[in-house]
């Protein structure tokens, strides 16, 4: 789904439940750090880069 960003963003908003315990909502990047899809879209992340912060890196990093 990574290579469909319209597949996975379709995909999370099908999956309401989610979206409840996470006040922030819920981001998928690339592996570079990238915003690829998020519910909800009002928060206007798709396509920032968050490889500038620690604990994004962090994460990102332990998949390599």
């Amino acid at each position: 789904m990574l290579g469909n960003t319209a597949a996975l963003q379709s995909f999370l908003e099908d999956r309401r439940t989610l979206q409840g315990p996470f006040n922030g909502g819920v981001i998928t990047h690339r592996l570079d750090g990238t915003a690829i899809a998020e519910v909800s879209l009002s928060s206007g992340r798709i396509g920032v880069n968050f490889m500038g912060f620690d604990t994004k890196v962090a994460a990102l990093e332990d998949l390599y």
